[in-house]
């Protein structure tokens, strides 16, 4: 990769991080409320800005932690073949970790669940 494409990744995640921070919610849980339907409501949408914030700060840590990447050698390397990630899919997705095929190859194995995993079923 050259300077001037680290560079642009840079500038990209920098402006994602930025987003994503302003993006997060500083919503509080519901205490007390006039009914039941309004306090269930409430919850509700507690559990959605959770979720989405969860959701935010996992892109946001990815980001980061491709950020710190990007100064170790291996940065834009597939971890699974070790070719190199077409610059076109960095700058599209700057936390990717693996190539287009890898990444392929890895969504159609199936999924172990951990709540699920050993847990037998009839």
């Amino acid at each position: 990769m050259t300077r001037l494409e680290k560079s642009a990744l840079k500038d990209r995640m920098n402006q994602e991080l930025t987003s994503l921070r302003l993006s997060l919610s500083t919503s509080q849980a519901p205490v007390r409320c006039p009914d039941e339907n309004e306090l269930a409501s409430r919850v509700s949408e507690y559990t959605l800005l959770e979720n989405i914030n969860h959701r935010l700060q996992m892109r946001i840590t990815a980001l980061e932690e491709a950020m710190r990447r990007m100064d170790v050698e291996d940065y834009g390397i597939c971890e699974e073949c070790g070719e190199p990630i077409p610059f076109s899919r960095m700058l599209a997705a700057p936390g990717v970790r693996l190539c287009i095929t890898c990444q392929a190859e890895q969504e159609q194995k199936p999924q172990r669940h951990p709540a699920t995993s050993g847990v037998l079923s009839f």
